[in-house]
């Protein structure tokens, strides 16, 4: 049986911190730095680092975009800096599977993206996440549910692939 329990009772959040854009480059040195921008299929797409890393994320944790219209977006974690748009939500691995973590928030994205307040830019808050309620079956159970659901996602992301192929050969069929 699962219960709805509150997320910040299994996790924590680091919410992220910008560095000085003086401190940033595009030529590899120094730490990662991850903003909502780089937000991939599944991780994030390396594109900047900065010398000096205020708040960092860790492989094993599950990013979400918390500003702007990308708020809700998620992405699985890398070891990284991560700007203010971006923050880390790192599962007591003894109570919360990570794999069922990113999963869970993943289906709700949008709802998130809805949750989030303000005017000219709106925001998820580190309150918002703490309390959002997730279903808690047994670890073991979580683990089982990951997996199953790891598989689905990749046959969908192969099936997009298909899809995209096939497009790109239809457009140059046409094209001769």
């Amino acid at each position: 049986m699962s219960l709805l329990k509150s997320l910040g009772d299994y996790s924590e959040t680091i919410m992220g911190q910008a560095p000085p854009g003086t401190d940033c480059n595009k030529e590899g040195n120094g730490t990662p730095f991850v903003k909502a921008g780089e937000f991939g299929i599944d991780r994030p797409i390396i594109r900047e680092w900065t010398t000096n890393p205020l708040k960092m994320a860790e492989r094993d944790d599950v990013l979400i975009c918390v500003v702007g219209a990308t708020s809700g977006k998620i992405n699985r974690g890398e070891n990284c800096a991560i700007g203010r748009s971006v923050a880390a939500i790192r599962a007591n691995k003894e109570l919360l599977n990570i794999n069922y973590l990113y999963f869970f928030l993943k289906s709700w994205s949008s709802r998130l993206l809805e949750m989030s307040q303000g005017a000219a830019q709106t925001v998820i808050t580190k309150s918002m996440l703490h309390e959002l309620q997730i279903p808690l079956p047994p670890l073991d159970q979580q683990k089982k549910i990951a997996s199953i659901l790891d598989a689905t996602d990749g046959y969908r992301q192969k099936t997009k692939a298909l899809i995209l192929k096939y497009d790109e050969l239809t457009q140059s069929l046409f094209l001769e």
